[in-house]
């Protein structure tokens, strides 16, 4: 893994992550407005449910993007953890612990 790789890498991972948590805090405020509204309106009751289990479907799928680019996280420190970068900072985890980061055979935990 080249270091100009690694940096791109760690840069879109942050990106990606931080538009994940942007969409979820924005689906989390659509699904307050959207349960107000049908709490302080007369919408039949079929309809206000069809749109208040489509916004809560939405988040889940975006919780569920959000793991899997965890996941796909961890996956690319443990090959980062195979690279001749290994030890090389790229700063690519915030906000994760380093108790939380991949167990990698051989490869000192340089990531946080």
């Amino acid at each position: 893994m080249s270091m100009a790789g690694g940096l791109t890498v760690a840069g879109d991972l942050r990106t990606a992550l931080g538009g994940l948590n942007a969409s979820i805090v924005d689906i989390a405020r659509l699904s307050v407005s959207t349960a107000e509204t049908v709490q302080s309106s007369e919408i039949p009751v079929k309809d206000s449910q069809r749109a208040l289990r489509g916004v809560i479907k939405v988040a889940t799928l975006m919780l569920d993007a959000r793991e899997e680019a965890i996941k796909t996280l961890d996956c690319m420190l443990v090959i980062k953890g195979k690279s001749d970068q290994t030890e090389t900072d790229f700063g690519c985890t915030p906000g994760m612990p380093a108790t939380e980061m991949p167990m990698m055979t051989g490869a000192p935990q340089a990531f946080t």
